[in-house]
């Protein structure tokens, strides 16, 4: 096994980047060592947000890449550009994070699976939800049997929207925008997680509602399984942090729901209005972050779990391809979804 891991970040188009590139920083065993953009503004505000000196930060990433030799990469690009970076890591022996969601289509999420097989490297898709230590023990107590049977999961997610800046790819779908695959990428890897299984329909709709884009705003979609329905919400227009980015639960015997990242509320027969659980903060410094989660599993040789494997991301990429194709025909959609 090795030492260290060498790794570098490619693009700024997410967010999340500049969180993770701190993480990857102060990780043992990790040594940062430089972000590519094609962007002149991205570098610029990357080198200023994280006091990176010219060295770090290149316009073209094969520079990068040829240059610093890393072990591993972690991907913020726009959606559909994430097989276009897989494809051209892989074959390098680069092993993969991307930011989530997976992919901007069923079809991307195989490319990136076959790509990262075939060469042997690991691909993790990384959920902020994922580090949450509420959302794993209601899915600890789901997984129980103390709810009974889960006959319904329903999970909001949603802010004001990624930026003011209507022009950017967020709101172009041919650069894979748009809330639903921003927001209910998060509902589709939690319903997967808590019921280990694929719904069998999924219907769904979506609409431009309130901001002048080119990309849905709010989107609903409806999950059909053998014994349970789920529903995502996902909204760039909504005022106010509740509800919290996260599921309600309800079973037969109770339900349980995240109220904090460290908090949830428990309802059952016995106690219908509930109890507040405080939920302590994870104990292992590996799990605390996608970064450094990453590099235990390259330093350690151990597999990618769920909820970040791309095995199992490719069942939740089918419930949001499932989902598009639902919101543009109007059809309910059956699962699997057969090749075209």
């Amino acid at each position: 096994m090795p030492d260290s891991i060498k790794i570098v970040a490619l693009e700024s188009a997410h967010p999340h980047i500049h969180s993770l590139i701190k993480q990857a920083q102060e990780l043992d065993g990790a040594e940062f060592v430089g972000f590519a953009d094609p962007k002149a503004e991205h570098r610029e505000r990357t080198k200023e947000r994280n006091g990176f000196g010219d060295d770090m930060v290149f316009a073209d990433y094969e520079r990068l890449l040829d240059e610093r030799q890393p072990d591993a990469a972690i991907i913020c690009s726009t959606n559909t550009d994430h097989v276009k970076y897989v494809e051209a890591l892989a074959p390098r022996g680069i092993n993969i994070m991307l930011e989530k969601p997976f992919a901007a289509s069923l079809s991307d999420a195989d490319r990136m699976i076959a790509a990262c097989e075939e060469h042997g490297v690991t691909l993790m898709i990384n959920f902020p939800t994922a580090w949450g230590p509420a959302l794993r023990r209601a899915r600890e107590i789901a997984q129980s049997g103390a709810l009974g049977q889960i006959f319904q999961i329903a999970f909001r997610g949603g802010h004001l929207g990624p930026t003011g800046d209507f022009d950017t790819w967020w709101y172009r779908p041919q650069d894979g925008g748009g809330v639903l695959l921003d927001y209910c990428c998060y509902a589709a890897n939690v319903f997967t997680w808590i019921l280990g299984k694929q719904p069998r329909q999924v219907c769904g709709m979506a609409d431009t509602l309130v901001k002048p884009v080119r990309s849905e705003d709010n989107a609903v979609l409806l999950l059909r399984y053998d014994d349970a329905l789920c529903v995502s919400q996902a909204t760039w227009t909504r005022f106010g942090p509740e509800p919290i980015h996260g599921p309600v639960v309800n079973g037969t015997e109770g339900s349980v729901t995240m109220v904090g990242r460290e908090q949830l509320k428990l309802c059952t027969p016995e106690n219908p209005e509930g109890d507040i659980i405080d939920v302590p903060p994870l104990a292992e410094p590996h799990m605390q972050n996608g970064p450094a989660y990453f590099v235990h599993s390259l330093l350690n040789g151990t597999l990618i779990e769920t909820p970040c494997d791309a095995a199992f991301n490719r069942d939740g990429q089918e419930i949001l391809e499932a989902g598009k194709i639902a919101v543009q025909t109007g059809v309910t959609v059956n699962l699997p979804i057969l090749p075209a």
